[in-house]
């Protein structure tokens, strides 16, 4: 079920952060906090994707921040574990 207080909260968050970085940290840092996933290694890593990949206008830096997160916390470990890998980027992740 999802709770929605806790959506709102991370969405106004991401909102907040867009002050200080690019849009995928903004996201990134939401989601870490609101979640309690990730490291300073994984909020580092979302900075060259900030306007749209190293401000380049392609690919939304929100949506990518968003899909690092979804990796932190469904991702796999061993890039052998194939099943992990088609539950994450093909079957969805029902949060």
């Amino acid at each position: 079920m999802v709770d929605s207080k806790r959506v709102k909260a991370i969405r106004a968050k991401a909102h907040a952060n867009e002050n200080n970085s690019g849009c995928s940290q903004a996201v990134v840092s939401a989601l870490q906090e609101g979640l309690g996933i990730g490291d300073l290694q994984s909020l580092k890593a979302a900075t060259a994707f900030a306007g749209g990949m190293a401000r380049r206008g392609e690919s939304c830096g929100a949506l990518v921040g968003a899909l690092m997160a979804l990796g932190l916390e469904e991702g796999r470990e061993k890039l052998e574990d194939t099943p992990v890998l088609n539950a994450t980027v093909v079957d969805g992740i029902a949060l």
